[in-house]
């Protein structure tokens, strides 16, 4: 088993994220890490690495994944106006966190 190793998800507004992850963890329970953080709902969000959806019953090892930038897209326009930049500032105070 390898160590834990930092994944980049590139959210919407070029805000990014950077979580540790292991082989044994599961896309599913990433994306719920994701949704907990960003408040995005799980059900509107998909992962993908290099144009492929990454499915949720998967691991991160099962996709043979190592240190990479995936990107997170959404489904249908999710947020507008104000609450823009309430996200963008609670993703910019995220990623100041979790780097620490």
């Amino acid at each position: 088993m390898r160590d834990a190793f930092e994944i980049f998800i590139t959210l919407p507004y070029c805000i990014t994220l950077t979580l540790m992850v292991r082989d044994e963890d599961v896309i599913g329970d990433i994306k719920a890490l994701i949704a907990r953080t960003t408040r995005f709902d799980i059900r509107d969000m998909y992962l993908t690495h290099c144009s492929k959806i990454l499915d949720d019953r998967y691991t991160v090892g099962g996709y043979m994944l190592t240190r990479m930038s995936t990107f997170m897209r959404l489904r249908g326009e999710i947020i507008s106006g104000v609450e823009t930049w309430i996200v963008l500032l609670l993703m910019m105070t995220l990623a100041v966190i979790v780097k620490h």
